[in-house]
């Protein structure tokens, strides 16, 4: 009988591991069809993301051209802009004025200070 037994003992004990396989079977094809999930996942995000930057479908793009019948405004535009340069200028020639005199302020303080 002892025999016996231990057959049916490893009868049993083989059908829990053909179970426990069965079941790492199983779990691993889940993990494989998740990993292919997320691979075409990422890809298709990926081709969204390239699809995006190439098309770049900027509605306001097509309004910045319709207001070329507005030629008088590049006229004042354009005197605005040498008037503002201009001011630029002057106050530029001002502010070099100040700082030589200022300079030539330093220099003559830094003398008696010399002497």
């Amino acid at each position: 009988m002892n025999k016996v037994e231990e057959l049916i003992k490893l009868a049993n004990v083989s059908d829990l591991i053909s179970k426990v396989k069965a079941s790492d079977s199983r779990k691993n094809a889940l993990k494989k069809i998740l990993l292919v999930l997320a691979i075409l996942t990422i890809i298709g995000i990926a081709a969204y993301v390239v699809y995006k930057y190439i098309h770049c479908d900027d509605d306001d793009f097509d309004d910045d051209f319709d207001d070329f019948d507005d030629f008088d405004d590049d006229d004042d535009f354009v005197k605005e802009t040498a008037e503002t340069f201009e001011n630029v200028k002057e106050a530029a020639k001002d502010v070099a004025e100040d700082v030589k005199e200022a300079a030539e302020e330093v220099v003559e303080d830094v003398k008696e200070a010399a002497e």
